[in-house]
């Protein structure tokens, strides 16, 4: 059943609709992307607790890119305010930068939650 969430981003509001279950061909897209993203950041620990951050000479935005190439393939329906109709990984609003970063980063978030499963215990 398509999971309904509602986004935190002020600047688009409104809700997506996910696939749940994911196909196998999200699936792949999904690993491409987290195989693409560690291109661009470094895992550290701060205190116990895995961070990652950009790597020097990157910017967020090839991450984004990477991200929303996986993003857009799992999204079932798109009900957001300011965003366009018919969303694609090259029509994706990259602007204003910093809705778009928060939009990309909860997004990802929400279909490692999927992809993942959301009961699925974290190993001890």
């Amino acid at each position: 059943m398509p999971k309904v969430i509602k986004s935190p981003v002020k600047h688009f509001p409104g809700t997506v609709t996910l696939s749940d279950p994911l196909t196998l061909p999200q699936v792949v897209k999904i690993d491409e992307c987290l195989f693409n993203r560690r291109h661009y950041f470094e895992e550290t620990e701060v205190d116990g607790e895995r961070m990652y951050t950009l790597k020097d000479g990157n910017f967020p935005s090839q991450a984004d890119t990477v991200g929303v190439a996986a993003i857009v393939e799992c999204v079932d329906e798109w009900a957001l305010k300011n965003f366009p109709n018919d969303v694609t990984a090259e029509t994706f609003p990259g602007s204003p930068r910093g809705a778009s970063r928060e939009l990309v980063s909860w997004l990802i978030l929400e279909v490692l939650k999927v992809y993942n499963g959301e009961t699925e215990v974290p190993n001890e």
